[in-house]
This record gives structure tokens, sequence and C-alpha cells, in this order.
């Protein structure tokens, strides 16, 4: 059976993704963004390239200052999938960039990003590039 979601329909929310590891909030908040959650539709389908887009485009109407934690996460899953797509200096650039919003800020999702962070990095080996070494050096002195 599929529920549809209409406005003030919550219940359909745990029937369409009872297992999910999306938190249920992220379904129905007021003002949604619909490129990030595009975004990472799109990624879990496996379009990366227009993934990367969406993340973009979500990155532009995010507020640092105002909504940091969103911001920098943002910015995070844009850096993975550029990793991904083996875009490696811009997924860097994106991920140092993540890391100094992140600053004061603690919550579990941000401590997942740095650990997938460094994660991804690793998965280059000893002869990583420079610049991945001063970022991964970056997400140790922040966990």
């Amino acid at each position: 059976m599929r529920d549809h979601y209409a406005p003030g329909n919550r219940r359909c929310i745990g029937e369409i993704a009872p297992d999910s590891a999306r938190p249920l909030h992220s379904f129905h908040l007021p003002g949604l963004n619909l490129a990030n959650s595009t975004a990472h539709a799109l990624r879990d389908l496996g379009d990366l390239a227009e993934a990367e887009h969406q993340f973009k485009r979500s990155r532009a109407t995010r507020d640092g200052v105002g909504h940091p934690r969103t911001y920098s996460l943002t910015l995070a899953n844009l850096a993975d999938v550029q990793f991904t797509r083996g875009l490696l200096p811009q997924a860097c650039q994106n991920w140092s960039k993540s890391l100094d919003a992140m600053a004061g800020i603690r919550s579990a999702r941000a401590d997942q990003a740095v650990r997938n962070l460094r994660s991804r990095l690793a998965t280059l080996g000893p002869r990583k590039p420079t610049f991945a070494q001063q970022l991964n050096q970056h997400a140790a002195a922040w966990q």
C-alpha cells in the first residue's frame, strides 16, 4: 500500500520510510529545502553529477551564519559526492569549508560527517596529496 503525502498528513511519512536512516523531521519541516532533498535522492540513486549540481544549489540557499550546522552538513555532502566523482581538490576545498563552518558545533551528524571525511581520505593511503593530508589533520583536530 502506498500512502501519499498531503500537508498535515504526517502519518504517511512512517509508512514511506519506516526504516530510513534519515530523521523523520527532515521529511516534513516547513520550508524544506527542495534542492537538498533532491540532491540526497539523486545521490542515493547514483546520479552523482546531478546530485552535485543540486547540492551546489542547496549551498547557495543556505545561510552559513544563521544555520551553520545545516550549511556545514550541506558542504560535507557536496564534498562527499565530489570525492566519489574523483574531484579530490574540489572535495577537499568543500570539506575544509565545512569544517570551518562547524566551529563550535557539536552534533551527532557533524561528528559523522567528520568521521566520513577522514574515512574517505584514508582510502587514498599514505601517498595522498599534501592538501588532503592537511585536511585530514584539520579534521583530526576538530574531533
